[in-house]
């Protein structure tokens, strides 16, 4: 039995990551079909957290689509699942994923909020990436107020953590199986983003 769990556990991890390429093609059909499935076997395995994923997925399809309220009603349903298994980088993403949102309906006050929440998130977990891609926000929002100076020192706050990211994947490449691929993995928990 737990054999067979694990197999479809990988295939919903797979079908997903099938799920995720189309969306990054802007295939959003093919996208849906594919995130939907993966929901599906998540859901028959009692996956709380890759239910989750793959109803962030649905959130950012709706996102790309426009669909902002559907984007939100995902995202409010994937960051209670992430609460409940307590997986603090996961529902950071949905803040961040909100921001975006946020962002392109101008609400920019809404979204430095969430960011900055995001942002101690991140921190609280030690995830350099997310802390990263947070600050990014932070100083694209203040780009877009036209306060140059913040958005400079959010910028350049950023980069050393970018660069920390980049230093622990390049270690993990030279150096496979070393502790470097422990703290890679432990950099990039949240996976990544496009800003």
């Amino acid at each position: 039995m737990y054999r067979q769990i694990n197999v479809v556990l990988g295939e919903a991890n797979c079908i997903l990551s099938l799920g995720n390429i189309a969306l990054a093609l802007s295939q959003y059909d093919s996208a849906m079909v594919r995130v939907q499935e993966a929901l599906e076997l998540s859901r028959e395995t009692g996956n709380v957290r890759g239910e989750a994923n793959c109803i962030f997925a649905l959130a950012q399809i709706s996102s790309a689509r426009s669909q902002y309220g559907e984007a939100r009603e995902h995202l409010d349903h994937a960051v209670r699942l992430y609460r409940q298994v307590g997986y603090l980088a996961g529902e950071s993403n949905c803040i961040l994923l909100l921001c975006d949102i946020e962002i392109e309906k101008g609400k920019l006050a809404d979204a430095d909020e969430r960011l900055i929440k995001a942002r101690q998130a991140y921190e609280k977990v030690g995830e350099a990436l997310g802390t990263a891609n947070t600050l990014t926000y932070l100083g694209k929002t203040a780009l877009l107020r036209s306060d140059l100076d913040v958005a400079k020192a959010y910028l350049q706050e950023a980069l050393p953590r970018f660069r920390e990211v980049n230093r622990a994947l390049v270690a993990s490449q030279r150096y496979p199986g070393s502790s470097f691929k422990i703290e890679c993995s432990r950099l990039t928990t949240g996976g990544l983003h496009r800003s």
